[in-house]
């Protein structure tokens, strides 16, 4: 549960947080179980926090810094977390489906069955973070940085609109891939191989995140041969 007078400080705003942090830099703060749904906590100092099993649902964290923060099973669903720092936090049977985390640095992050479908992860940075058996559904990747420094423990689960989504980028290079023999049009993922390496050889049993409500349809080992395939309608 969490610590009584630590949330009683927290309830005070961002400002005051912050504060008492800078003044107690030893402490690590304990919110776990604590019900945060909705709170505008933009510049918030979650760092080394615990927010296990947290109810986080439509926060607002943009630019806060929840490095080495323990998230396991948190509920961060529909939140706002551009620009936030979570390096080397631990995410486990997160949910954070329909959650904006455009440019959030999620280096050296555990990432351990986190649902992300419908998310935004525009400039998001996965560098050297440890994946399993993530939940990608319906998820542009285009602009995702890191994806080729990715440790994958476990596969993931991506579904087909993620590989075939229609950005920018996938037209262009689509229209690059197409077949000079047949004159057949390639969806033009071969590019992605590379940054995607093994999350596009996808889990058939979808990861146990909590709360997710996302419709998704795994994909179950992609091979070399997909790419060339049409995307299925």
């Amino acid at each position: 549960m969490a610590d009584p007078e630590h949330l009683a400080i927290l309830r005070q705003g961002v400002e005051v947080w912050n504060q008492w942090r800078m003044q107690n830099k030893s402490t690590s703060p304990d919110l776990s179980n604590a019900d945060l749904e909705e709170m505008q906590m933009p510049g918030i100092d979650f760092h080394q926090t615990s927010l296990h099993r947290a109810r986080l649902r439509s926060v607002n964290l943009s630019d806060g810094n929840l490095d080495w923060a323990n998230l396991l099973q948190v509920d961060l669903s529909r939140s706002t977390l551009r620009g936030v720092t979570l390096r080397d936090a631990y995410l486990m049977e997160a949910d954070l489906h329909r959650a904006d985390l455009t440019n959030a640095d999620l280096r050296n992050a555990h990432l351990s069955e986190v649902n992300f479908s419908l998310s935004t992860l525009a400039g998001a940075n996965f560098a050297n973070a440890l994946v399993s058996r993530l939940l990608l559904c319906e998820v542009d990747l285009s602009q995702t940085r890191g994806l080729e420094q990715v440790h994958h423990a476990r596969a993931s689960s991506v579904d087909l609109n993620t590989l075939y989504n229609r950005s920018r980028i996938f037209q262009e290079r689509s229209s690059e891939a197409r077949d000079s023999q047949t004159g057949s049009s390639r969806i033009g993922i071969r590019w992605l191989e590379k940054p995607l390496n093994s999350i596009l050889v996808s889990s058939a049993t979808q990861p146990r995140t909590r709360s997710s409500q996302t419709a998704c349809t795994p994909i179950s080992r992609i091979a070399a041969s997909a790419v060339g395939s049409r995307p299925m309608t």
